[in-house]
């Protein structure tokens, strides 16, 4: 039977945000108990001087090499340049760190869960369930104004430079994941593992096996090495912070992890492959 897609309801994923939020200054005190600017949840979005000096010379850098071929350039595009540079790099003074900079974190928790699995219920098994972004934005503007935190700003309004973004993917947020999937599984979600690139492989085998392509790069045999390599490498590596976090919640590990050839399969299956 292929499994659907659904969309979490309006009010459970406004009522789990809420649970997070709702005992947020708690949350932070457990998640940093050293003080939340001396934490790695806070460094992304610490002030780096010699990170924005950086960025400030690669404006200069390409507003020279065009002046050299083409002639003067605009002041104003050095100017603007200048400005996106102070977003991604300083520190704004009027919003509370630890407020903001946790919810932009939640929102990313949220965000990695999505694309490295999905929601279920063990009641209504035929379906995975995913979150609007657009709604997931709108909630969490309004919950945190409306549970007051500490003057935090929209998520959208914090700006990371690249290399900001990226360290993120590479800090132990694990206790997060496991405070957000605590938060839905009050209402009744679980979540499971999932792997873009295995089962893209795997839907790529089966479309070469329908064309009867049995040579070369893209064929059948050759998706499916690929498939077992890949497969390899997730084993024999850590679980991600997805899986962790899922691991310090339920004490168990997630339903499709570690991955298998036989799961893959079957959840592709699901998807019409």
């Amino acid at each position: 039977m292929t499994k659907k897609r659904k969309y979490i309801n309006g009010k459970d994923l406004r009522k789990a945000i809420e649970l997070v939020y709702s005992d947020a200054d708690q949350l932070i005190q457990n998640l940093a108990p050293e003080g939340w600017t001396n934490s790695p949840y806070h460094f992304p979005f610490a002030v780096i001087d010699d990170e924005r000096e950086v960025l400030y010379h690669s404006y200069a850098i390409v507003a020279a090499n065009y002046e050299s071929r083409f002639g003067l350039l605009a002041p104003s595009y050095l100017c603007k340049g200048y400005k996106k540079v102070e977003k991604h790099t300083a520190a704004n003074g009027q919003y509370t760190a630890e407020a903001s900079e946790f919810t932009y974190l939640v929102d990313y928790a949220l965000k990695q869960l999505l694309k490295k699995g999905c929601f279920i219920k063990a009641n209504d098994p035929d379906y995975d369930y995913h979150i609007a972004k657009k709604l997931l934005h709108e909630y969490q503007e309004v919950l945190a104004m409306e549970l007051d935190l500490a003057n935090a700003v929209i998520n959208g309004m914090l700006k990371l430079s690249t290399a900001r973004k990226q360290i993120i993917k590479h800090i132990d947020l694990s206790a997060l994941y496991a405070i957000v999937l605590a938060a839905f599984e009050m209402m009744g979600y679980d979540w499971r593992y999932g792997h873009k690139k295995l089962e893209s492989l795997w839907a790529s085998s089966q479309i070469a096996g329908w064309v009867n392509n049995h040579k070369g790069r893209y064929s059948q045999e050759s998706y499916l090495a690929q498939m077992e390599e890949s497969l390899a490498e997730v084993v024999a590596q850590e679980p991600p912070n997805t899986v962790r976090g899922y691991i310090k919640n339920y004490k168990r590990f997630p339903k499709g992890y570690p991955p298998t050839i036989d799961y893959i399969r079957e959840i592709s299956l699901d998807m019409g492959y």
